[in-house]
């Protein structure tokens, strides 16, 4: 069945492929033979390995037996000394040495004149003024701003003012009224940013009026303003307790 011949002097086609036991040797004499195992760069005894690096393996060759090195026993360490601490002794100070400090520390007291040293006095506490306080949302405080204000002016409050807007560039919407005051931009205390809202105060409230009608909506920097009369002095104490005891005597709550 298309089965190929055998070598010359070789076993007849259709033969079993390997000897039976008790056969001739295998293989056949004359037959050509690999060639024997070389080591190449072995670790171990220095020799060649076949194959390339990467296929080089950590199993030692046969004939060289237990390639383990012996076992050197370690000495066990020498224990760690720690240094003691030697307390420090002071000398003793001599009982006549004592005496004499003391008595020359009693002599310096009796020497003092107690009632001639100046009594520490305390500062004298600052009286508010009532006109500065103000109240609101259930707390009382001491408005030091209001000293830069007239108390008798006429005030706007501007509301709706971007960050890009100071005192010049609220004061320049208003300086074409002749009795034009001040203007202050109100910016938080840590920030420096402003709080979105700012006071302008006149003289003459023709001029309140008119400033109230024709700037009102207007755009300060880059947002349109929003003007309203300011109710700064409904805010002061005196003011407050003032209304609270009219809406009294009337019967209100």
């Amino acid at each position: 069945r298309g089965e190929l011949p055998g070598p010359p002097g070789g076993p007849p086609p259709g033969a079993p492929r390997f000897p039976p036991p008790g056969g001739p040797s295998f293989p056949p004499p004359g037959a050509q033979m690999a060639p024997p195992f070389q080591h190449r760069n072995h670790p171990l005894e220095g020799g060649m390995h076949p194959g390339p690096p990467h296929a080089m393996t950590h199993f030692p060759p046969r004939h060289m037996g237990n390639t383990q090195a012996p076992m050197i026993p370690q000495q066990p360490a020498a224990p760690v000394m720690m240094p003691v601490p030697i307390p420090m002794q002071t000398p003793p100070v001599p009982t006549a040495m004592l005496s004499a400090i003391l008595e020359s520390t009693k002599k310096q007291a009796e020497a003092v004149d107690l009632e001639s040293l100046p009594l520490p006095q305390k500062a004298p506490k600052r009286r508010k003024d009532p006109k500065k306080l103000r109240t609101g949302g259930g707390k009382v405080w001491e408005d030091q701003s209001l000293e830069d204000w007239d108390p008798n002016d006429f005030r706007i409050f501007c509301g709706d003012l971007g960050n890009d807007v100071n005192d010049d560039t609220l004061a320049r919407a208003f300086t074409k009224f002749p009795s034009f005051l001040k203007a202050k931009v109100i910016r938080d205390r840590y920030t420096k940013k402003t709080k979105g809202y700012g006071f302008v105060s006149f003289k003459d409230p023709h001029d309140f009026m008119q400033a109230m009608r024709e700037v009102n909506g207007k755009y300060i920097g880059n947002r349109p303003v929003k003007l309203r009369k300011s109710v700064w002095k409904d805010r002061c104490l005196l003011v407050t307790k003032k209304k609270e005891k009219e809406k009294k005597r009337l019967g209100f709550r």
